[in-house]
């Protein structure tokens, strides 16, 4: 059996020979571990004396102290972090603060840190900053339409005012030339270069501002700010056009089906280097000039003409004061359709010829009546810059419209 037992004796202790190796590997690796963790240092005044009982900290990358100590009376520090990675390093003793230094902590052991302090001074930082404007256009929608937009519509600027609005979505047609808004019908206001075109009782078959004179135009639908008053409905701010240098002019002529005729001209230009002007004048007449109550492509007596002429000048003081007079009139005759062959009322045609035995109703197709409507519309606009960012308008208008309705007479 003693071959046996010095056999077992001798494994025994080749274990626990191996056993103490491997613990004391184990404690080196350790050891090693932690001195890649631990951050050294001292930390000194400005004159280079040391400082003892300083607060040392230690910061991760998201600001939050992870470690902290104390540096002892030679002013050293000796510090471990949890983990490898990025870390800045700060020492603080009453008001006296040192710089941050960043340590970057991995598999080698990073080098001493030096942290010198010096004095602080608390500021009061006081930030001014005005309040966000008040998005009053956010309930509301802007179009912009330009000369050149117009230009581009089929039939170009010989479109009347409703043909114009109707590229606007939520506007839709009416009868006799007319729109509706969002099933909001003559909620309407129209405004030229800012100053608002008062109502009056004509103006529904006759545009007094026909697109061939803008310039531009902003097309407001929806919720607006107060100055805009009670139509709301939709708001058309028109630029009207002006004299430009050099000057220009055109000469057209424009027709169609239904008898259409419209000539046209304008001219811009500038009397010497204050002065300038701009005249317009457009003729349509045709075939149907309003909504027929008959189906289909018939139309009785329905013939109506218009005219609109319309004059600007424009006076520039000096840098900040300009003066604009506009003059605008539409002239127009529009007779009543009619539908054929309708039956007379015999009631009421009893009632009539017991006043009048003579009397004998027409036919219904030669029912002749019919609209006259005459507008005039004029405004003197001064215009003050203060600065760069304000300036005040002082507008004075006048309009007329006059409608006339006919009918025959026995």
């Amino acid at each position: 059996m003693y071959p046996v037992v010095k056999c077992v004796l001798a494994a025994t202790f080749v274990m626990i020979v191996m056993a103490l190796a491997w613990d004391l590997c184990s404690i080196v690796f350790a050891q090693d571990n932690d001195q890649n963790l631990t951050i050294e240092g001292v930390v000194q005044s400005q004159d280079l004396r040391r400082a003892d009982q300083a607060m040392v900290q230690v910061r991760d990358q998201e600001g939050s102290v992870v470690s902290q100590g104390v540096t002892n009376q030679a002013g050293e520090f000796i510090i471990t972090v949890p983990q490898e990675g990025t870390y800045s390093i700060s020492a603080v003793q009453g008001t006296y603060r040192s710089e941050y230094v960043i340590a970057k902590i991995g598999t080698e052991k990073p080098i001493p840190v030096t942290l010198t302090l010096v004095v602080t001074q608390e500021i009061a930082l006081e930030i001014i900053s005005q309040l966000p404007p008040i998005q009053y256009k956010a309930s509301s929608e802007t179009y912009q339409l330009s000369r050149k937009d117009i230009e581009t519509l089929p039939r170009g600027n010989n479109n009347t005012v409703a043909d114009v609005l109707l590229t606007i979505p939520s506007v839709a047609y009416g009868a006799l030339g007319q729109t509706h808004i969002r099933q909001d019908h003559a909620n309407q206001q129209f405004r030229i270069d800012g100053i608002p075109i008062p109502d009056t009782v004509t103006g529904a078959f006759a545009d007094i501002v026909p697109p061939r004179a803008w310039e531009r135009a902003d097309i407001i639908l929806g919720g607006m700010e107060a100055q805009y008053g009670n139509k709301t409905a939709l708001v058309v701010d028109i630029t009207s056009k002006s004299g430009t240098k050099p000057g220009f002019g055109s000469l057209q002529g424009f027709g169609g089906s239904y008898e259409t005729v419209n000539p046209s001209f304008e001219y811009g230009g500038t009397i010497g280097e204050k002065v300038r002007f701009y005249a317009l004048n457009s003729y349509v007449s045709n075939a149907r000039g309003l909504d027929p109550p008959t189906l289909g492509t018939s139309s009785f007596h329905n013939q109506s003409e218009k005219n609109n002429a319309y004059l600007r000048g424009d006076y520039q003081l000096d840098n900040r004061n300009n003066f604009s007079w506009i003059l605008l009139t539409s002239v127009g005759r529009f007779q009543i359709p009619t539908t054929p062959n309708l039956a007379a009322n015999q009631s009421v045609l009893a009632l009539l010829q017991a006043q009048d035995p003579t009397f004998n109703p027409v036919n219904s197709k030669d029912v002749n009546q019919f609209q006259n409507e005459n507008n005039q519309y004029s405004q003197m606009v001064w215009r003050h810059d203060v600065n760069a960012s304000r300036f005040f308008n002082l507008g004075f208008y006048f309009r007329r419209g006059v409608a006339n309705f006919q009918r025959p007479t026995r």
